[in-house]
């Protein structure tokens, strides 16, 4: 009699213990029964599809549960972790961006996804995604090679309950922004003169941010203003046509005017002056704030260097246009 009344508690304890592995593994995998989440990258200018993201790169992403009637923007302090700093990339059997665990759509209630790029060892160090203050980046630093890594952050995708199809894509909607700054120099000569040709020398920024924290919403705790130098090894020889004059920098959104210690931003332009066996050297020093105020987050600010038949610049001037778009391959998206 108690043989038997072991074994019926030894199969009981057996079949309950089996019962809660199998709630584990749905908890952290989804139901086996549902689609597996996928993600699709789309262009945050124009809603297009996004060719230019490289499907070499891949990028993190998180995401919350909540149940049937409840909803993000009521109920964001309710929601529970689902997927947690997943890398996501490119599997080309299937056609998508997806994490290497699967991960499944539950059966009742939505999901909200967060998603940043890079997704490289060192840049994970730095970025946290946090459920209540979105991406949270400390000390990112724009200084030698790093500026021109990319940073990109993507719109909150709410409430989701399916994998969403659009332009052939399809999966959660990633809509990438770009949340540094992007700086460019042009130059060129408006009417060249016999005998007399210009020389780029260097293009120097001086007191400039290197480093900042983003919390979520915008960039805090810049430091580290230093001079940025850019020389060219064999001068540069400029003529009517216009070309880009230094690598494209992305750094970190900053206003140009003095702040605190930190003096407000110059660009300072050196170049030669050869006119037959003659050279003469320049140097002009130029106060940024008088063309724009800021380096904007998301915002291409290209300054445009134009001489003339003088020994001086005729013309300089500073646009600021939206930056849209990932096909530039002068940055680095990725690692």
């Amino acid at each position: 009699m108690k043989k038997n009344m072991y074994k019926r508690l030894s199969i009981l304890a057996f079949f309950a213990l089996s019962l809660t592995c199998c709630t584990k593994n749905e908890q952290h995998g989804g139901r086996i029964d549902h689609a597996e989440i996928r993600y699709q990258v789309i262009n945050g200018g124009t809603k297009a599809k996004m060719s230019e993201y490289p499907k070499d790169v891949s990028f993190v992403s998180s995401a919350w549960y909540l149940p049937l009637g409840q909803n993000w923007k009521d109920h964001r302090s309710d929601a529970q972790p689902y997927i947690s700093q997943a890398i996501i990339s490119y599997d080309q059997d299937k056609s998508a961006f997806k994490s290497d665990t699967p991960y499944y759509w539950p059966k009742a209630g939505s999901l909200t996804f967060m998603a940043y790029s890079p997704a490289y060892d060192t840049a994970r160090s730095r970025i946290k995604i946090d459920r209540d203050k979105g991406i949270l980046v400390t000390g990112w630093q724009t200084n030698g090679d790093n500026q021109r890594q990319d940073l990109l952050v993507a719109d909150i995708a709410a409430d989701k309950t399916a994998n969403e199809t659009s332009y052939g894509l399809t999966g959660v909607p990633v809509v990438f922004r770009h949340i540094l700054a992007k700086v460019s120099v042009t130059a060129y000569v408006e009417k060249v003169e016999t005998g007399k040709t210009i020389y780029l020398k260097y293009i120097d920024f001086t007191n400039v941010y290197g480093e900042g924290d983003f919390n979520g919403s915008e960039w805090t705790n810049r430091s580290n203003h230093h001079n940025i130098e850019c020389t060219f090894g064999h001068y540069m020889q400029l003529d009517e046509n216009r070309k880009e004059v230094i690598e494209t920098m992305l750094l970190i959104p900053q206003a140009l005017s003095t702040i605190g210690e930190r003096s407000a931003v110059q660009m300072v332009i050196g170049y030669t002056i050869s006119e037959g066996s003659t050279n003469k050297d320049e140097e002009v020093i130029l106060d940024l704030t008088k063309y724009n105020a800021a380096w904007e987050r998301g915002k291409h600010t290209e300054y445009q260097i134009v001489f003339g038949t003088s020994d001086k610049p005729i013309d300089f001037e500073g646009s600021v246009s939206d930056w849209k778009d990932y096909g530039d391959t002068s940055i680095i998206i990725g690692g």
